[in-house]
């Protein structure tokens, strides 16, 4: 199909085919954005570079990026960001569509990455075989293995030069991140710790006794121990005075930490919680049901009744969730049938499957562009998206 505007023909395939560009180039502004405007949206680079005017229509004109953002991809829930139309498009046209480039990190151990966890330049993963294995992420090469657990490594985080983490050998572990030395180890869990978070000057740890426990990350010293799931906490979040834990049991819990009692128990998924992640505005959960569920604390402030604050997401096939994350209006899970899936939060639409791993994903980080995923092959990958990835 070819459409007439000016003296150019318009071809389907979002090509530009001149009549005459010598005496015609000068067409109506008003023109010029029509044009642009029925264009698919990675060929407008390539009207820029027919003249000044060209490229003053195509880069500037932040109208017309908000046209072809709401026509290709919707209007966003959050509404324009600081950065403008344009880049919003880019960025959103390279998450869905442009290409992704993948590195793959490997060591000479057999065994799963059971998490990761990156802080600028360095990458940690811990490991079934008992390792912490840190990484250079800009080159992929090992740089460090820290051992000293007796227990694979279930979680990690790191605290600026400290690195903090639980292991099946139920302790938890404070190493000095510069040179691997053990700093403090707390005991006290009768199971595997399978589950870590820091705030405020205190560690928050899960494990498959079915408690969590409050530490003074000075001290060491055990502050409270929370009881109430059934099963294994098998994840958990904490921040602003609260904690929001996932279980075995498949009910998540909220508790006030100062008073050490639970606020709240949300109970929608049909198996066990394996992942979450709060934010201001919701709770995101992951099962082994298969499915993504989101709570808001809106509704959930207001009293109204738990299953009626739950939005799904569907497009997994039933795959058990074994991890998730989101950064703004994207959320991206790894999963029981060796994928990654790519959400849009605002449609609750799967727009991407990533493959490559040949096992469960079982553990993953995200920061809006960058994906560092972990697998039971034995593997890290980290993926990048861009239009020349």
């Amino acid at each position: 199909m070819k459409a007439f505007y000016g003296g150019y023909v318009i071809l389907g395939s979002g090509e530009m085919e001149p009549e005459d560009v010598g005496s015609k180039m000068d067409l109506p502004t008003g023109v010029l954005s029509h044009i642009v405007s029925i264009l698919p949206g990675n060929s407008v680079a390539k009207c820029s570079c027919v003249s000044k005017k060209w490229a003053s229509i195509c880069w500037k004109d932040e109208t017309l990026w908000k046209r072809l953002h709401s026509r290709d991809f919707g209007y966003p829930m959050g509404g324009v960001r600081p950065e403008g139309w344009r880049a919003m498009y880019a960025s959103e046209w390279c998450w869905r569509v442009g290409r992704v480039r993948c590195k793959t990190l490997k060591k000479t151990q057999i065994g799963s990455v059971y998490c990761v966890e990156y802080d600028g330049a360095r990458l940690l993963s811990g490991m079934y075989c008992n390792d912490i294995v840190v990484w250079d992420l800009k080159t992929g090469q090992c740089i460090q293995t820290i051992r000293g657990h007796t227990g694979s490594v279930h979680c990690l985080q790191a605290v600026g030069d400290w690195i903090v983490s639980g292991s099946g050998d139920k302790t938890i572990k404070i190493w000095d991140g510069r040179n691997g030395v053990c700093q403090r180890t707390l005991s006290g869990h009768s199971g595997p710790v399978y589950c870590i978070d820091t705030a405020d000057g205190k560690i928050v740890s899960g494990s498959g006794d079915g408690t969590i426990r409050v530490w003074d990350f000075a001290s060491g010293v055990c502050l409270d121990v929370l009881g109430g799931h059934l099963e294994s906490v098998s994840c958990l979040q904490f921040g602003g005075g609260k904690i929001v834990s996932g279980s075995w049991d498949g009910s998540i819990k909220v508790w006030d930490v100062v008073e050490g009692i639970c606020i709240k128990t949300l109970v929608a998924h049909s198996g066990p919680v394996y992942t979450i992640q709060c934010d201001d505005d919701k709770i995101v959960s992951g099962s082994r049901d298969g499915s993504i569920r989101i709570w808001s604390w809106e509704a959930l402030d207001r009293c109204i009744a738990p299953e009626r604050c739950v939005r799904t997401l569907e497009g997994n096939s039933g795959f058990m969730v074994y991890c998730l994350k989101f950064c703004g209006r994207r959320l991206v899970s790894g999963s029981y049938n060796n994928t990654i899936l790519l959400w849009d939060l605002d449609s609750g639409k799967c727009v991407r499957v990533l493959k490559g791993h040949g096992f469960w994903v079982r553990c993953l980080q995200f920061d809006g562009e960058k994906i560092v995923s972990g697998s039971d092959d034995g593997t890290i990958k980290v993926w990048r998206f861009g239009k020349s990835a």
